[in-house]
């Protein structure tokens, strides 16, 4: 994806458990990234933050996780799974969420934007 470029998607799973336990989603780039992204510049918030103004923006090199609605969760941890798996940071092509569930009726949904450095 060309610099200073976003891209925008959406995510959301409700998980059919019964006990807590860890759930995911993988979320794939439509157009894949020139540099994966980690540490401080993925940001998860339920409505603006600081380099992530609201759904539908990012600051340059940065992922914002918006989330719409959630419950019996905190904030997921974002995975790589391309090469060697790699907590805190994006593939190329995409990144994994996942939560822990406190109850059997945890769930997450709300949307995400990447913008390339």
């Amino acid at each position: 994806m060309p610099s200073g470029q976003t891209e925008t998607g959406d995510y959301g799973l409700r998980p059919a458990n019964t006990t807590t336990t860890f759930f995911d989603e993988t979320v794939t780039f439509p157009i894949p990234l020139a540099a994966e992204i980690s540490g401080s510049k993925i940001v998860y918030t339920t409505g603006s933050a600081t380099h992530c103004s609201g759904a539908g923006h990012a600051d340059s090199g940065y992922l914002c996780i918006y989330s719409a609605n959630h419950h019996s969760v905190g904030a997921p941890t974002v995975i790589s799974f391309e090469g060697t798996i790699a907590a805190g940071t994006t593939g190329h092509f995409g990144f994994d969420l996942e939560w822990f569930a406190s109850t059997a009726d945890a769930y997450d949904v709300g949307s995400y934007s990447v913008t390339a450095p």
